[in-house]
């Protein structure tokens, strides 16, 4: 890969935006530290340093051991192509796919990673990064994996075709899709995520967001214990941040003690910390429970990967508010013309009656 030196643009404080009103939903389990959490379609599946919860409608329906203890986990694009899996890193730095029963199967093997061992792993839409001690390995297309030899990342992150690799002194950023690479010199480096596909690093109290090929930095409001990826970016600096392009907006979510960040699809955010872990939400419109039960499963399992906050499309159809704001153009290019999802995509006749009867066009 081409090195490059990107300049980085000069330090000023965010704005702070209007207060942002949050609301709550505790996962029913007295987990211990977390060091994951992971969405797939209606599936939350939380790792703490011991164990694998299963969650879903609100109820912990798993619950299992880890084989060496727990270090870290994220949703990797399936190695035989079908759909995504929920993989966990023990401490020997094996993969283990959790499935929805709470099943543990070492597929290390299934990843094409031999006996290698892996620090931290980092998925996104069917791009997947392992960080091996001798390198990192990834792939693209969720089936053929690549592997570079260089000194290993103290960190990984995941976009659709980019990877971020934290590293002493700064971040290098892969371009996957043109084969090059930008380093950013950064001192004192300690988180890095994707938002939005947009990169985000922070320092002890500076926030560097891309934007127009460059990083731009933002002076936190005090000392940043975590940040959170995703379809928006989430900063916690003494309170709950949600980041809206360079404006900070406190919210009003109460911050745990020594806090975990994760990112929650739709553009939410789990806080973790030792026993209990809650999603936040944010600009959330009134629950309906129908869009909930009967086209919400439909858009996480076809639809996320393009059409959450700040996703490729430019569309955000996450929340019943957005559907019913497009309520006749999703008809039109679903119902009638299927022209969406787009070719690639599977839709299946049932899921596509079920938005039918939503939309009532059926």
């Amino acid at each position: 890969m081409r090195a490059a030196l990107v300049v980085l643009a000069a330090c000023g404080a965010a704005p702070l935006a209007r207060p942002a009103p949050t609301s709550r939903l505790a996962v029913p389990a007295q987990v211990g530290n977390v060091v994951a959490v992971e969405e797939i379609g209606d599936t939350t599946f939380v790792l703490d340093e011991h164990r694998a919860y299963v969650v879903r409608g609100g109820v912990v329906a798993a619950v299992s051991e880890a084989p060496h203890g727990w270090r870290g986990g994220a949703p990797l694009a399936a190695p035989d192509g079908d759909g995504r899996w929920a993989v966990g890193v023990d401490r020997d730095g094996r993969l283990w796919r959790i499935t929805i029963a709470g099943e543990l199967e070492d597929v290390s093997e299934r990843f094409a990673l031999g006996d290698a061992k892996v620090a931290a792993i980092a998925g996104a839409g069917t791009t997947s990064a392992f960080a091996l001690g001798d390198g990192v390995a990834y792939s693209t297309d969720g089936v053929h994996l690549d592997r570079t030899r260089l000194a290993p990342p103290t960190a990984i992150a995941a976009a659709k075709d980019r990877l971020a690799l934290l590293r002493a002194g700064g971040v290098d950023v892969w371009d996957l899709a043109h084969g090059t690479m930008r380093g950013y010199a950064i001192p004192g480096a300690r988180a890095v995520a994707f938002a939005g596909g947009k990169l985000a690093v922070a320092t002890g109290r500076t926030l560097w967001l891309e934007d127009g090929g460059a990083l731009h930095a933002i002076a936190a409001p005090g000392p940043i214990a975590a940040i959170a990826g995703g379809a928006r970016l989430w900063l916690a600096a003494g309170a709950l941040y949600a980041v809206d392009g360079r404006a900070l907006r406190k919210t009003d979510a109460a911050l745990p003690a020594a806090p975990r960040l994760f990112a929650s699809q739709g553009g939410d955010v789990w806080l973790g910390t030792t026993g209990s872990l809650a999603r936040a939400s944010i600009d959330r419109a009134i629950a309906d429970p129908a869009w909930q039960a009967s086209v919400e499963p439909v858009f996480q399992r076809v639809c996320a990967h393009c059409h959450l906050p700040g996703g490729e499309a430019g569309i955000d159809l996450s929340t019943a508010a957005s559907w019913n704001d497009e309520r006749a153009e999703i008809t039109r290019r679903v119902l009638v013309t299927r022209t969406m999802p787009p070719a690639g995509t599977e839709l299946s006749d049932a899921d596509r009656d079920a938005l039918a009867r939503w939309l009532g066009a059926k």
